[in-house]
């Protein structure tokens, strides 16, 4: 799928506007099994969501998109743009940070990164549904999470070499999951004149619904927060 630098620009722009345009979903998800008090009671984080979440999926999918970032992205914190859409840290981070957790790397950096306490699967422009206009949807983000899920149980399966930065399996059961997302879907209907209604009674059961059968994470605490 073709994706345009505009769709992009646009997802920075949406960043920036004012959430009254439409409800942001976000959806925290809370394995029940308390493993570590130094990371509130978590031994990891797993993310999914748009540019609210997106710490540089999005930018290493497509880098020539991005080529035009400059200060001031990143210049609190980072110093220089740092792959998110933001002049310093997102939510996430400082989740991360109140865990006593490192930031979550994003998965598309698979080369580079370390995963020992997470990942990151958001991706700027990111959808709760099915979109044209990006291929970043959260059925996307999941079917990642089950791709890196099954890659580390198989290396540690077969006592595999190269597991360094890789997490122990037990983290699947023991972290934090944390979904921000939806806001680009309400975005987008108000942009073509779509009743919100008609994206709401969709949205709210399709995330629930995929994150029964994707996380299989056992009995979970599952909290909704909307802002409009």
């Amino acid at each position: 799928m073709k994706v345009s630098e505009g769709v992009f620009r646009s997802t920075l722009a949406y960043h920036k506007m004012s959430t009254s345009l439409g409800l942001v979903v976000l959806i925290v998800l809370m394995a029940m099994e308390p493993v570590r008090s130094d990371s509130c009671g978590f031994s990891g984080l797993f993310a999914f969501g748009d540019s609210l979440t997106d710490t540089g999926n999005a930018v290493t999918a497509y880098p020539q998109a991005f080529l035009g970032l400059v200060l001031p992205y990143g210049e609190t914190y980072f110093g220089q743009p740092s792959s998110r859409a933001s002049d310093g840290r997102l939510t996430i981070d400082f989740v991360a940070s109140s865990m006593g957790l490192p930031f979550v790397e994003p998965y598309l950096q698979s080369m580079s990164a370390s995963f020992k306490h997470g990942a990151n699967f958001a991706a700027a422009g990111g959808t709760a549904l099915p979109s044209n206009a990006n291929p970043f949807d959260l059925s996307v983000q999941f079917q990642w999470y089950k791709t890196f899920k099954s890659s580390v149980l198989n290396a540690y399966g077969s006592k595999a070499t190269g597991t360094g930065s890789l997490p122990d399996p037990s983290i699947f059961q023991n972290a934090l999951y944390v979904i921000s997302i939806g806001g680009n879907d309400y975005f987008g209907a108000y942009g073509h004149n779509v009743p919100i209604d008609n994206v709401k009674y969709e949205l709210v059961p399709t995330v629930v619904n995929s994150i029964k059968h994707t996380l299989e994470v056992g009995d979970a605490a599952l909290k909704c927060h909307g802002w409009n």
